[in-house]
């Protein structure tokens, strides 16, 4: 048997400790070991790998907080605190990689700026 979802999510943020220089925050909410299924799973942990990169080479970031619900879709949300997009944000980057990753799945993703600073990145996918 597999290693759970949430596992995983909790693995790559560890992973990404090192080049934000700090632990993102992780809230996990729903079922989620028992009701993503495996292609979603390995979109949903590669969206994260690449949002928490992004962060990472461009935001200047001080906190990363992590939400990933589960509920009638899975939502993967990203926030962080940093300097917030770029006016010119490269299409040919991870952004249209995150997006692709929704759209094959029949999900949507978006990127806005944050209440106060940074970014948020919210990527979402029907279940079942």
């Amino acid at each position: 048997s597999r290693r759970g979802v949430r596992v995983d999510i909790f693995a790559h943020a560890d992973a990404a400790r090192e080049a934000l220089g700090f632990t993102p925050e992780l809230r996990l909410e729903g079922p989620i070991d028992s009701v993503v299924p495996d292609a979603t799973t390995e979109h949903l942990l590669a969206t994260l790998r690449e949002a928490l990169s992004n962060v990472a080479q461009h935001a200047n970031a001080s906190k990363v907080d992590v939400v990933v619900e589960c509920g009638d879709d899975v939502m993967l949300r990203v926030v962080d605190d940093g300097v917030g997009l770029p006016d010119r944000v490269d299409p040919g980057g991870g952004l249209r990689n995150m997006e692709r990753r929704a759209l094959e799945l029949g999900g949507t993703f978006s990127v806005r700026p944050g209440d106060r600073a940074g970014t948020v990145v919210e990527w979402r996918v029907p279940l079942g």
